[in-house]
């Protein structure tokens, strides 16, 4: 069968792309496929980071408990050393921010 952590020309993974689209079923189909939730895309950038950029915001949180449930660091930077949590703030998400307060994101990162 296909690898589901096969990337793109730039980096991304299915998940990359399911999460960032809000395609909730195929996030959920390629996570329980074992897709890497950790794997960074060409940029440094992580599932969960990706997923908080996309400008569609509907399902946001369901996507960011999938990847919390499958064990996503809700710490973890990019390459540019900013976490989930500066997105959130950034583009206003509060409840992004509380999803990623909740299993323990860092509120002094940011």
């Amino acid at each position: 069968g296909a690898d589901v952590n096969t990337a793109d020309v730039i980096g991304n993974t299915p998940l990359h792309c399911a999460s960032n689209k809000r395609f909730i079923c195929a996030a959920k189909k390629v996570l329980s496929l074992d897709a890497d939730h950790k794997k960074r895309n060409n940029k440094g950038t992580t599932v969960l980071n990706l997923t908080l950029v996309a400008e569609d915001q509907n399902g946001l949180e369901v996507i960011i408990n999938l990847l919390i449930k499958r064990g996503a660091d809700v710490n973890i930077d990019n390459a540019n050393g900013e976490a989930p949590l500066h997105y959130a703030s950034d583009k206003g998400l509060i409840s992004a921010a509380e999803e990623l307060l909740s299993p323990g994101a860092d509120i002094n990162i940011v």
